[in-house]
């Protein structure tokens, strides 16, 4: 399982709640799935965003809807620098998926999960 989560921006930004909190309730359900591998699973994220969760639980769905609270799932704390460039950021996901699709074994699968909004162009993505 590989995570990417690649808000550049400041995490208040248009959208950003919306992606952290699918990042992390993906993320949450993933973990919980018979044969889930922490071992096996690397996630990164652009900035860290467990400060984001004070009660280290994510709330998912509408306000006026009914809300799932689920547990911050455990990668949030791990593999997180909060100064790097997008660039660098870039180079480690993919260096990440090179490294995992080289030591997969025959017949088990990569899970690549991606949520991001945004764009490219001269300065990065």
């Amino acid at each position: 399982m590989v995570g990417i989560l690649g808000i550049v921006g400041p995490l208040t930004g248009l959208n950003s709640g919306w992606m952290i909190t699918d990042f992390g309730t993906w993320a949450f359900l993933i973990t919980q799935m018979k044969g889930f591998s922490p071992a096996c699973s690397i996630w990164h994220t652009i900035r860290p965003i467990s400060p984001l969760f004070l009660d280290v639980s994510i709330i998912f769905g509408e306000v006026g809807c009914d809300r799932l609270m689920l547990s911050l799932p455990v990668p949030f704390k791990a593999q997180i620098d909060p100064v790097i460039s997008a660039q660098i950021f870039n180079t480690k996901c993919l260096l990440s998926l090179k490294g995992m699709a080289l030591s997969i074994q025959p017949g088990k699968k990569i899970v690549l999960l991606l949520i991001e909004q945004g764009s490219f162009g001269d300065g990065g993505f």
